[in-house]
């Protein structure tokens, strides 16, 4: 297993996991590959909508990274499930909705309206009230329905980056 890593003051490098415990004056700076540096500093800082906004926008790839991520750096899995809900949640309020004055019929500011339309397109109204109540199950699940919360919002995750749609064998 080959890890990408940077040095302050280096030039990135690759090295393998047993030589990079020889370095003991500066910890390495290690970075997934397939994950941008900016994404994940984005998740230590905020961790919660960084892995809501990958899913929705259908990118289950790099929610999972970004989730596992978030995971290793002690985010609770409860306020990131919170987060997700309340965009689909969102979504769904939308969903469908015209008129001049959204915002205030539905009781949202005038950015949230904007970006939960922009967010709905291509969603079915079926997934989303899918994905609310799988939503809630998961909810279920986290405050102690399974032994595997991880795995739990995991699989939510995927469902929502599959815009509520079962996978296809």
């Amino acid at each position: 297993d080959i890890a990408s890593v940077g040095f302050s003051g280096s030039s990135t490098m690759m090295m393998s996991p047993p030589s990079r415990m020889m370095w003991t004056r500066k910890k390495p700076k290690i970075a997934l590959a397939t994950t941008p540096a900016k994404k994940l500093k984005a998740v230590a800082a905020s961790g919660l909508a960084v892995v809501a906004d990958a899913a929705i926008a259908g990118r289950s790839a790099e929610a999972r990274i970004l989730l596992r991520h978030s995971g290793a750096a002690g985010f609770d899995a409860i306020p990131m499930l919170a987060a997700l809900n309340m965009k689909i949640r969102g979504m769904a309020r939308v969903y469908g909705a015209r008129g001049g004055n959204l915002a205030k019929e539905l009781g949202m500011a005038p950015w949230q309206v904007e970006r939960a339309m922009k967010d709905a397109r291509g969603w079915r109204e079926e997934d989303l009230a899918h994905c609310i109540v799988q939503g809630a199950e998961t909810e279920w699940l986290l405050k102690g329905g399974t032994r595997d919360p991880e795995y739990a919002l995991e699989r939510y995750i995927l469902l929502v980056a599959r815009r509520g749609r079962p996978l296809v064998n």
